[in-house]
């Protein structure tokens, strides 16, 4: 049976009781639940580490414990599954930073070739995106995000603007992550087969927010957060690499797996801590059984939203369609006026009024990121609308 939600469920999470806490993407927050499966399987580990980490986690050349498929390997299936890809096509990173970077670093390219990015990307990807090209003698582009006007078609347009001759990778978000619109990522991947370009996807947010079929996206590389919408404890991610290019790529860390394949590459990365990994399938299951989350999520964050944008006079960005989790309202420039006052709003929020929520400065002003998880109602929307409403 479905899980009723609302802010009776709070109890089922370990947040701060007098926190309302609208901004759940950026960290994630586990459920109780999935953190006492992952205290469970940590105390597996510690009754035989060795054995556990060095002989049935990895298929890495180790002595072979009793198990025919290793840990790792069974759960990286069952993740598989749930975002319609193959377990031999995916490995699980740390974090899709993590993932990207190694990206960035391994895939063959040449001096000259260009990179590109969008202006508005995820500052840290954009950061490995630099580093990389700095190191490997790549000519770093960018392309403008129209956040003013960010329409399907207009930001389509404007990324097919940003490719030069010499473009031969390009990063998109899937969901944006200033503003948590989602991009029509299918449609970017047809415009870099047509330009010969290959295509990473940062899917940062899309497990458990958005439903998703990966290989069906015509993407080269796709990585994404299993600790931000699917409920798995941090830090989780998954990285897809469509077959033919498997064998050129490796991860950010090289380890006991070198040479020796994709999964074998990823899978042993020196010793760590699995357990985030190992319990996202039961994460999974949870989400599952609560119900139509992604659903209520995406009505529930319009719902507030445009309550927000009604009582402070402010703006929602992009269409519905482009609307999950999160959606965007620019806010008026007596509430922030520039990058300083909008990282002041966001510090003003949570400490003087118990407001967690998400402030991010685009060229157009402050950009309000409204989220919701099932344990959010409209009454926490109306209670932000009231705070911000303090401040004009």
């Amino acid at each position: 049976m479905s899980w009723t939600f609302g802010s009776a469920l709070r109890a089922r999470w370990g947040l701060d009781p007098n926190l309302r806490y609208l901004n759940h993407g950026t960290v994630g927050a586990p459920p109780l639940a999935v953190l006492e499966e992952q205290w469970r399987i940590q105390r597996e580990i510690e009754r035989q580490p060795a054995r556990f980490l060095l002989r049935d986690l990895a298929p890495n050349g180790m002595p072979s414990g009793v198990r025919n498929v290793p840990h790792l390997r069974e759960a990286v299936a069952r993740v598989a599954a749930f975002l319609g890809a193959r377990g031999e096509d995916m490995a699980f990173v740390d974090n899709a930073t993590t993932g990207i970077y190694g990206l960035l670093r391994s895939i063959p390219l040449e001096p000259g070739d260009g990179l590109l990015v969008a202006d508005q990307g995820y500052g840290g990807v954009n950061n490995g995106a630099r580093y990389a090209a700095r190191e490997r003698g790549l000519a770093l582009q960018t392309w403008t995000m129209p956040t003013d006007d960010p329409r399907p078609e207009r930001l389509l347009d404007a990324f097919r603007a940003g490719l030069k001759p010499n473009t031969r990778l390009a990063v998109v978000d899937q969901i944006h992550s200033g503003t948590g619109l989602v991009l029509a990522v299918d449609a970017f991947a047809a415009i870099c087969r047509e330009h010969d370009v290959l295509l990473i996807v940062d899917a940062a947010h899309v497990p458990g927010c958005i439903e998703v079929d990966v290989p069906a996206l015509g993407a080269d590389f796709w990585v994404g957060n299993l600790h931000k919408w699917a409920w798995s404890p941090r830090s989780s991610a998954v990285l897809w690499c469509t077959p033919p290019r498997q064998r050129d790529i490796h991860p950010a860390v090289i380890s006991w797996g070198l040479d020796q394949g994709f999964a074998e590459e990823y899978d042993l990365l020196g010793t760590r801590d699995p357990s985030p990994h190992l319990t996202a399938p039961f994460a999974l299951a949870l989400l599952a059984e609560a119900g139509d989350v992604m659903g209520h999520n995406r009505d529930l964050a319009r719902a507030g939203a445009e309550h927000v944008a009604v009582h402070v006079g402010g703006a929602l960005l992009g269409e519905p369609s482009q609307w999950a989790s999160m959606v965007p309202v620019l806010l008026p420039a007596e509430l922030a006026a520039n990058p300083e006052e909008a990282r002041l709003l966001k510090d003003c929020l949570l400490f003087e009024h118990h407001i967690e929520a998400q402030v991010t400065w685009l060229p157009q002003g402050a950009c309000l990121r409204v989220a919701a998880q099932i344990y959010n109602e409209l009454e926490d929307y109306e209670a932000l609308a009231d705070a911000l409403r303090t401040r004009l």
